[in-house]
Parts: structure tokens; C-alpha cells; sequence
């Protein structure tokens, strides 16, 4: 059964640009960050559904990715997903 409201999660600040779903989560991306939300969580005390956007972060040297991400895939059967960034990398992610 669907809930009568629909649900709604607050925490990025721009527009999301994209998303994709594995199971029961959500991460979506916008301008530089990513925010995960799970679907099968309840609402905190305000009635609300919040995430917390996040910078994404470089394996190899810990830097920050500066560059605004456009687009999101989680790839099937691991808990891998890649980014595509604006000025055209695409970067796997853990």
C-alpha cells in the first residue's frame, strides 16, 4: 500500500541532477555531492525524511572532487556505482 502523502526528503541544497536506487536506498547526486536515503526508514519527529549531502571523496589521495557531477549508475551485483562529472570523467565509486 502506498501512503496517502507522498514522501518527500529534504537535504540538498541545489537541484538534483540525477539518482538511482539499490534495494531500499536512494543516492542522489547534485552540483558536487551525493546524498544517500533509504526508502524503509520512517519519517524523524518533525514528519520529516531528511538526508545529508555529502562531497565525494578521491580514493588514492583522500581530495575532494570539485567537479560538478552529472549523471549516476550503480552497478548491479556489487556495491560499486560510477559518476559521470561535467568536464567528462567518470569515476567509480565505493
Amino acid at each position: 500500500n502506498w501512503p496517502s502523502q507522498p514522501t518527500v526528503f529534504k537535504g540538498h541544497t541545489n537541484g538534483i541532477s540525477g539518482f538511482s536506487v539499490w534495494g531500499q536506498d536512494v543516492i542522489s547526486i547534485s552540483n558536487n555531492k551525493i546524498g544517500l536515503s533509504s526508502l524503509s526508514k520512517s519519517a524523524d519527529e518533525d514528519g520529516q525524511h531528511r538526508l545529508v549531502p555529502q562531497k565525494l571523496y578521491m580514493v588514492d589521495n583522500g581530495a575532494k572532487n570539485l567537479s560538478v557531477l552529472s549523471s549516476i549508475s550503480i552497478l548491479p551485483f556489487s556495491r560499486l556505482f560510477l559518476v559521470g562529472t561535467e568536464d567528462g570523467y567518470l569515476r567509480l565509486c565505493c
